[in-house]
């Protein structure tokens, strides 16, 4: 990969069958305040030429993309992938990837049917839910510190406490299931013996690539979880992971996270009494 591009990870999504391209950058590729835009090209080979997915309409605040080209919908053949980034009229592309890489067709074709058949099992036995994502870069926030460049207002309900405006964005809709901590477990004990913890495990699938920081929010209670730095594969074919185990904390119901606005994904805006009453999405197994 590029000095710019960290990974580069083409999919194919199990119930569009549409192809969902995520990428990520190095930390401090760019300024936290730049404000990029990316585009998505397509390639047969790394000789042919480069055809781009989304000439008009670059990708900007965001690092993923969903083409709804019905040619490359399934992505049942060979094809190649890079991101070009543009940034003050620079462009920079990353090392293509492909989704199927020349002599493991078959594999990865086993792979997707293996990741269809977890995402099939995640929506049956888990909670529904969504990833948003941390932003790594953007517009600095009006909260920020010029001198510090550090977030003034850790509540701030611009930016989220993360310094760049909006603070985060919806990655990916995904199921999860809620599993005790296990071997996240990690009591506290203080004066009066081993405190509670709000702890938990969440269970979803590999891709997208899930960053500490990211919040997973259940559609249903509209309560929101933390992901921690803690991570441990527990479904893989050979060596290409399938489910991911991270530790979670459940957030309190006064976080500014709970007034981040989902309505537009069916999350209405959180009633911070009703997620204290609120039962368990499901019983953690």
């Amino acid at each position: 990969m590029s000095d710019v591009f960290s990974s580069v990870v083409p999919v194919v999504d199990p119930t569009s069958n549409l192809v969902v391209v995520y990428w990520d950058l190095y930390p401090g590729a760019i300024a936290r305040d730049a404000d990029p835009d990316f585009y998505v090209e397509v390639a047969r080979s790394v000789d042919a030429t480069w055809t781009r997915l989304n000439p008009t309409n670059p990708v900007n605040g965001v690092c993923q993309y969903v083409d709804d080209d019905e040619e490359l919908k399934g992505c049942k053949w060979q094809v190649l992938f890079r991101i070009v980034m543009d940034l003050n009229s620079v462009e920079t592309a990353s090392d293509p990837v492909g989704m199927y890489e020349a002599g493991l067709r078959q594999e990865r074709l086993l792979l997707a049917e293996l990741e269809r058949r977890a995402y099939v099992g995640l929506n049956s036995s888990g909670v529904h839910g969504y990833f948003l994502h941390k932003k790594d870069f953007g517009t600095a926030c009006s909260c920020v510190d010029p001198d510090l460049d550090t977030p003034g207002i850790p509540n701030c309900p611009d930016c989220f406490g993360t310094g760049l405006e909006g603070g985060y964005y919806l990655k990916v809709e995904s199921a999860a299931r809620l599993l005790e901590p296990g071997t996240f477990s990690r009591k506290e004990t203080g004066m009066l013996g081993v405190e509670a913890s709000d702890d938990i495990a969440l269970e979803a699938l590999c891709h997208p690539r899930v960053f500490p920081d990211d919040v997973w929010v259940s559609r249903d209670s509209g309560k929101m979880y933390r992901i921690g730095n803690q991570t441990q594969i527990s479904a893989a074919f050979r060596d290409m992971p399938i489910l991911l185990q991270m530790k979670a904390t459940l957030l309190d119901p006064s976080d500014i996270m709970y007034t981040f606005d989902l309505s537009d994904y069916g999350i209405p805006l959180a009633d911070n009494d009703q997620i204290l009453l609120t039962e368990d999405d499901e019983e953690i197994t």
